[in-house]
């Protein structure tokens, strides 16, 4: 046997007999359909693992024991150092120091928690050096990534030994962490697998093939709730006057799981609903109803909702006309708007941000006469962070 090298440092391994040319030979017998000479092998091989490319830079801590209350521990992760032009497009260095509290010594989770609630909530962090910080299921661990995509050797990578450190003062021995990798780069991962259902014992399967596509898994991961008033539980009718103040309802973060919403709906009722009024009432709404997702620490806005057409054109999307339908009875009218996502979005878990992700439906005017019901619901399905 012998070893040789590449041109990029990696080894090869030859298997050479004592007639070389022979062995040779015998080794390049099989030529596969590609054009490239395989060495037969009369036995068998086993895969331990597959691994995939992570486009974003990481690294990551875990948290072994917090120390006393008064423990300081400060993350430091480096600059970006690949932009040689003016004006210069590099990340500065940033460093942030966490103190434990009495009420998390010995509870590395808790501990945990808020330093990544903390982290998320700085803007230098997220903004300025565009990281996100996030956490591993049932473990002490901070994970830290890179908000820009970066191939390895490019430009957002922080790939310098010392470039992600914490380091903790206290007394001695006090606090312990594990530091994953002491640089941000884009690194090579083992693929995970999920059980296979019929023989969970012994077979896995590919966890993800193609196209990311995120479904719940058991009936009891189902998520349906209705918007409810300030997120009270209760009022779910939002036929209230908000004129003067405006009345919120809200599909708040779940306190143990991650929410990912499939699909959101209004729909109510009332005696003559027109298009180009607010459903049953008289006229056009002069405020109108504002709808206003965070999803993963991100606000977005939807377009204002005045007219019952404005559901139909401006709401309901993703299933094209069927998203809208309008069932004209005697006596009471009732529509139905679908916003239809081909991809889920996120309500991360109550307590990873300083202000919970949610979705929130406000009323600006007066909504108290005129129609019967006008509820919002929400539908997808729970996973645990």
């Amino acid at each position: 046997m012998a070893i040789s090298s590449f041109d990029n440092g990696r080894k090869a391994i030859s298997i050479i007999g004592t007639d070389q040319l022979a062995q040779d030979r015998q080794i390049g017998a099989v030529v596969r359909g590609d054009g490239v000479t395989a060495m037969p092998i009369d036995g068998t091989v086993t895969v331990t693992s597959t691994f995939g490319f992570d486009q974003q830079p990481d690294s990551y801590f875990r948290i072994v024991n917090t120390g006393g209350a008064g423990t300081t521990w400060t993350v430091y992760i480096g600059p970006t150092t690949s932009d040689p032009s003016t004006p210069d497009r590099d990340i500065a260095a940033y460093t942030k120091i966490f103190t434990v509290v009495v009420g998390e010594v010995g509870d590395e989770i808790k501990f945990r928690d808020r330093i990544i609630q903390e982290l998320n909530a700085d803007t230098t962090f997220r903004t300025g050096s565009l990281l996100k910080a996030g956490k591993a299921s049932d473990r002490a661990i901070v994970h830290i990534i890179s908000d820009a995509f970066s191939l390895s050797g490019e430009f957002y990578e922080r790939p310098v030994a010392g470039d992600f450190a914490v380091t903790i003062a206290g007394a001695p021995g006090d606090g312990v962490v594990i530091v994953g990798f002491d640089n941000l780069i884009s690194r090579s991962k083992p693929v995970s697998i999920t059980r296979d259902f019929d023989s969970p014992h012994r077979l896995g399967l590919f966890g993800i093939t193609g196209s990311v596509l995120v479904s719940a898994k058991d009936l009891d991961d189902l998520f349906i709730e209705q918007a409810t008033l300030n997120g009270d539980g209760v009022t779910v009718n939002m036929r209230v006057d908000g004129s003067i103040t405006p009345k919120i309802f809200l599909v708040p973060a779940a306190i143990q799981t991650d929410i990912f919403i499939e699909e959101m709906r209004f729909f109510g009722n009332g005696n003559g609903i027109k298009m180009r009024n607010f459903l049953s009432k008289n006229s056009p709404l002069t405020n109108g109803v504002d709808i206003e997702i965070k999803s993963d620490n991100i606000v977005t806005t939807f377009p204002n909702l005045k007219s019952t057409e404005d559901f139909k054109n401006k709401f309901s999307f993703g299933q094209g006309a069927g998203g809208f339908s309008l069932d004209v009875e005697a006596g009471g009218d009732a529509f139905l708007a679908v916003y239809d996502f081909k991809n889920p979005f996120i309500i991360r878990v109550a307590g990873t941000f300083s202000t919970d992700d949610y979705i929130k439906i406000t009323i600006s005017d007066d909504l108290s006469s005129g129609i019967n019901s006008f509820q919002f619901i929400a539908k997808g399905f729970e996973k645990e962070p």
